[in-house]
């Protein structure tokens, strides 16, 4: 019979002791490809979602849209990161005001622009908790490999996304 309380090693196979465990103490074996997550980042991970292609930041597509769109070039350094939002470094929101004075145009300008945006699908405008911000194609231009859970479910059904995908 085993004695719960004696000090135990983990050996290798040529029995040379790797770590010792006190009594009590568990020993988890992880094979390779395995990751450790914190609840945390469980969280997070759930509310995310991986799309097919990793770090893709601006897809070529993009270039076909700047030619139509003036503004968008200016408009894409602007997205944050998982959510494709268009805001400031700061995190405040980029109104039309905003978009006329970085993008050097006026408001009429902006906001034809912003209309033709919505309707090709390349930008939604959301209204949420009384404050409406523009929402960027994450099949367009996004920082990193996950979206969020909302901003994939926006565009799940986007025209860009398919001929992306049917792409890669």
């Amino acid at each position: 019979m085993i004695n719960i309380e004696e000090k135990r090693y983990i050996i290798n196979s040529d029995l040379i002791v790797i770590d010792e465990l006190e009594p009590g103490e568990q020993y988890v074996k992880l094979s390779q490809g395995d990751r450790v997550f914190r609840k945390s980042a469980k969280d997070y991970l759930k509310n995310a979602k991986e799309i097919k292609y990793s770090f893709i930041k601006i897809n070529p597509k993009i270039y076909e849209y700047c030619r139509k769109y003036s503004i968008l070039q200016t408009l894409v350094c602007h997205i944050g990161y998982m959510d494709n939002i268009l805001q400031f470094d700061n995190g405040k929101i980029i109104t039309i005001k905003n978009m006329s004075e970085l993008c050097g145009v006026s408001n009429s300008t902006v906001r034809r622009q912003v209309q033709g945006m919505i309707a090709d699908d390349i930008l939604h405008k959301i209204k949420e908790n009384k404050t409406t911000y523009f929402m960027l194609n994450p099949w367009l231009c996004m920082r990193g490999k996950r979206i969020d859970i909302k901003t994939y479910n926006e565009f799940c059904m986007s025209d860009i996304r398919n001929k992306t995908e049917r792409i890669n």
